[in-house]
């Protein structure tokens, strides 16, 4: 599987590995009886589309966020409206709607709003600048939300200063009013709670489309356009779009197991045959020990993440938890490493044919998948000049930081409202009898006004910030995850590898028939793997 952030074609993957197996069904003279799971499986994926539909104000840097998607120039940009029309793409296997704006002709407006009820995903851009503070654009937001529909707020940076905290000011200013409008309109139409149902990406499109036109990395990662495909992926996740696929993966990793059976059947020597059962069996263990410390390690991720969310809700920095992940995935990895150590190397005490063949393999030499535990602890917060290759570096959730000053601080202005009115209500009241003092009656009034609207002020800011910070946290432990899957499959390939290799060796005086199953045999627990691993992925 692809590790790089951007939306994986899972249908066109997919269709490669059917492809393997047809070739490796062939070979086995089996391609008829293949060929009825082939066609099952092309059924089913033709049905497989997810459609996600761009929905902005004019001139808000749309179709230059799609081009960017894109990697290329597909969608029509220009300062002055160009989308009149709905245009559909297609893109790594999805379905991109560019639609268009909703402060344009009414003609236009309405071709926009028909195509909601079309769509999975809605993607809903609005610029840095003063569009952002419009009744109308709340309004249109809320429809979405009343359709039920995943809805991604994208703020495209199209406008920048020299300074990064005054960027991220005005990011977190647009945030603020955006949410302040959205929450007035939705509670208009019985809506609450609208901080759950959408969340937020900045992206800078220009920049991500040049990075990604000319090649350069910096560009593409300082643009955040990776943040908005993790994004739209884990939406689709939730939302069970990846799921129709499970199906006919699992009829093809059935076929595939099925023909591993075959091969291994006609193996002719029995030593032989006990051997390449073992290597079938290695290949599942491999893939069972890692789907199992897969599911693991992201528990423990979403515990932590949870965990730090639940520290920045009580004032609290969430960076110590965060901080405290890196010590338990390490115990993890190492406590998980060493149950397989001591299963390969039961298997390897009771069965004399193994043992024979494997007598200069030791397991007591490879090396732990998170390396010296010293370094591994340096590689904190902020630290990353102390990292080495081979640690998980927890700095990828250091994008928190960026809030963390508007979580902790300014603290909530600690005013029992109700109270506070009515004792002053109270007095006012007294003193409404005297006509000489109803000034100081009204500046009492006032202080009540003020001191509510303060109130209001700071608890706004705080939601905002917990919803970046959650948004942050969702996308920091994402690639955390792929980080340390990454440290696994390569510990387990130190650990796997070598006995594979030797047992290979040692079956290389078989004459060519047998050599001939035998690869076929090392293809299919390949093929194998990689849709186990893939499999895997579309939760």
């Amino acid at each position: 599987m692809n590790n790089s952030y951007i939306l994986i074609d899972y249908k066109k993957e997919l269709t490669r590995y059917v492809q393997e197996a047809s070739q490796l069904f062939a070979k086995q003279e089996k391609a008829a009886e293949f060929g009825k799971t082939a066609g099952d499986i092309q059924e089913k994926l033709d049905v497989f589309k997810p459609s996600l539909m761009f929905y902005s104000v004019y001139n808000a840097g749309k179709s230059t966020l799609m081009n960017a998607l894109f990697g290329e120039k597909r969608a029509e940009t220009g300062d002055v409206p160009v989308t009149h029309k709905v245009t559909e793409y297609e893109w790594n296997g999805y379905r991109l709607a560019d639609t268009p704006g909703i402060n344009g002709p009414e003609q236009d407006y309405q071709i926009s709003l028909q195509e909601l009820d079309k769509h999975d995903i809605i993607c809903f851009v609005i610029d840095n600048s003063e569009s952002h503070d419009s009744k109308r654009v709340a309004e249109e937001a809320v429809k979405i939300l009343i359709k039920k529909k995943p809805l991604i707020t994208v703020i495209n940076r199209k406008m920048e200063t020299f300074s990064e905290e005054e960027d991220r000011q005005l990011d977190f200013a647009v945030r603020e009013k955006f949410h302040e409008n959205l929450r007035r309109e939705a509670e208009k139409n019985g809506i609450h709670g609208v901080e759950k149902l959408y969340s937020f990406v900045t992206v800078n499109a220009a920049k991500a489309f040049k990075g990604r036109i000319m090649n350069e990395p910096v560009l593409i990662e300082n643009s955040a356009i990776h943040d908005l495909e993790i994004e739209l992926l884990q939406k689709l996740k939730e939302m069970d779009g990846l799921r129709m696929l499970a199906a006919p993966t699992d009829q093809l990793i059935a076929a595939v197991k099925g023909l591993v059976a075959w091969v291994s059947a006609h193996a002719v020597d029995d030593a032989e045959r006990e051997v390449m059962s073992y290597l079938a069996e290695l290949s599942g263990k491999k893939n069972s020990f890692t789907q199992s410390l897969h599911s693991k390690v992201r528990r423990q991720l979403q515990l932590a993440g949870d965990e730090a969310y639940q520290l920045a809700l009580g004032g609290q920095d969430p960076r110590t938890r965060l901080d405290a992940l890196r010590g338990d995935l390490e115990k993890l990895l190492t406590d998980q490493f060493e149950v397989i150590k001591t299963s390969i190397q039961s298997d390897l005490t009771v069965n004399e044919v193994l043992r024979r063949r494997l007598e200069q393999i030791t397991l007591e030499s490879v090396p732990s998948p998170v390396g010296d535990k010293q370094s591994f602890q340096e590689g904190s917060v902020g630290g990353a000049e102390k990292r080495q290759e081979d640690e998980i570096d927890i700095s990828g959730i250091a994008g928190i930081a960026k809030v963390l000053p508007v979580v902790v601080a300014p603290p909530p202005v600690k005013i029992i409202l109700p109270i506070v009115v009515t004792i002053i209500e109270e007095i006012i009241n007294a003193y409404a009898k005297n006509k000489r003092l109803e000034a100081e009656n009204e500046r009492l009034r006032l202080q009540v006004e003020e001191a509510n609207r303060r109130q209001q002020e700071v608890l706004q800011k705080q939601m905002i910030a917990l919803q970046e910070l959650n948004t942050q946290i969702r996308i920091g432990l994402y690639k955390t995850e792929e980080q340390v899957m990454q440290m696994v499959h390569d510990g387990i390939e130190s650990l796997f590898g070598p006995i594979e290799q030797n047992l290979h060796e040692n079956m290389k005086q078989a004459d060519s028939e047998r050599k001939e199953r035998q690869n076929d045999l090392s293809a299919l627990n390949r093929l194998l793997e990689k849709l186990e691993s893939y499999r895997s992925s579309l939760h």
